[in-house]
């Protein structure tokens, strides 16, 4: 017999005066299951991935219709595991680890753990020829559209490389899955106006655990450590990048005189590479060197993910200056520790918008000098209990996209 179009096992119930045979329903229950391999590997030299996939992980354990209906096999680096242990139960959420030289090796192990685990869904997609011939539902992945509005920042073969692959996944019947609406809009005007198995499912970061673990000591050892002082210190946490426009902080630093008292410091975060070229490095090192800043300026380098959460808690306010992000996952930071944001004016930084936020022209540095000056005189109340909340409201309604995509898929 067949129940939900699977072929079950039956077996004998015997009650007083009665014996019927009847589906054994856990194995009904465990083969009508939805099965998803989410691909959580990564590398230290870019975590955002692996934020993401934490991210995507906490929606899905939060929506109800997904907790009956999908099973999740996790696979990271044996060195990220504690990123993803807290939502493993063994149950909805299962988790192994590979180890990889490269990428062609990656997608033979993960295409291996799919299997294994009768996965129908894979997240991000391994391959669409691999797919199609083992029967697999490959789930595309982009996260942004930079190339297309700044082309002048990409190799020309790394540019028709991406956007050959953009046209690929057009083609493609498998669905994708974009974090934001500005993305969508991106992917509709560039890529394709016709594919309709797109799904916006926005970045979430989920921070709960390392947000409880930031107690006064710790903030302070952390301050003490980078020389700044809580609460008199303004901070900027990207890569350095031409698009992430530092040179608009720094050229709005030297406008601001003496109306910023003048022990307050401006903070940043990341290593001082910009992959690209070496020119822009070196105009940011001129600007940092510049006598009437440089006393100011504080720069990390790369420092691990508490170490940063801390720093922005008790740093004054966050600068976000970014002329292109394809979510800008400092502001999800900022949002959980319920801080005031000065951030560019950008499509996507609207997808963010809140009472804490204030916003300005990424080309103008006056007006960012004078956003500055206006925030740093405003004293508005903190509360991570809020920011917390908020996460797992934005979590749920995130993992909305996800349900839709399985449903549909």
């Amino acid at each position: 017999m067949m129940v939900c179009g699977v072929r079950h096992r039956y077996r004998n119930v015997t009650g007083c005066n009665n014996s019927v045979t009847v589906p054994d329903t856990n194995i009904c229950y465990d083969r009508c299951m939805k099965r998803m391999l989410l691909d959580a590997t990564g590398s230290i030299y870019w975590m955002g991935g692996l934020y993401n996939r934490q991210g995507n992980l906490l929606s899905l354990t939060l929506n109800d219709w997904i907790r009956d209906n999908v099973r999740i096999t996790v696979v990271t680096n044996p060195e990220f595991t504690d990123m993803f242990e807290d939502m493993v139960d063994g149950v909805h959420v299962k988790m192994t680890t590979i180890r990889f030289r490269n990428e062609r090796e990656k997608k033979i192990k993960l295409l291996l753990k799919a299997l294994l685990h009768r996965c129908k869904y894979v997240y991000p997609n391994i391959d669409d020829r691999v797919c199609k011939l083992f029967g697999l539902t490959g789930i595309y992945y982009v996260p942004d559209y930079q190339y297309y509005h700044f082309p002048e920042n990409f190799a020309k073969e790394d540019y028709d490389l991406k956007a050959a692959n953009d046209r690929k996944i057009a083609e493609s019947p498998y669905p994708l899955v974009l974090i934001g609406q500005a993305n969508l809009d991106d992917f509709r005007q560039f890529v394709s106006g016709e594919k309709k198995n797109v799904y916006v499912i926005p970045f979430i970061a989920n921070m709960e655990k390392i947000i409880r673990s930031l107690d006064d000591a710790y903030v302070a050892e952390v301050c003490r450590k980078h020389n700044v002082v809580p609460g008199r210190f303004i901070m900027t946490s990207n890569q350095f990048w031409m698009h992430k426009n530092h040179l608009a902080v720094l050229k709005a630093m030297r406008l601001l005189g003496d109306a910023i008292p003048e022990d307050v410091k401006f903070l940043f975060t990341g290593q001082l590479v910009e992959y690209r070229t070496d020119s822009y490095i070196d105009q940011i090192k001129e600007q940092l060197e510049s006598p009437d800043i440089k006393d100011r300026c504080v720069c990390t380098g790369y420092i691990d993910r508490r170490e940063q959460l801390a720093l922005m808690k008790a740093s004054r306010f966050v600068i976000q200056p970014s002329l292109f992000e394809g979510w800008g996952a400092c502001l999800d930071d900022a949002r959980a520790l319920d801080k005031q944001v000065i951030l560019s004016d950008i499509p996507v930084n609207h997808e963010h918008d809140s009472e804490k936020c204030t916003y300005f022209d990424p080309h103008d540095e006056h007006e960012l000098a004078e956003k500055i000056k206006e925030v740093w005189n405003t004293d508005i109340p903190e509360d991570t209990e809020r920011g917390i909340k908020i996460i797992y409201e934005d979590a749920r309604k995130y993992s909305a996209g996800f349900e839709q995509l399985f449903k549909e898929n």
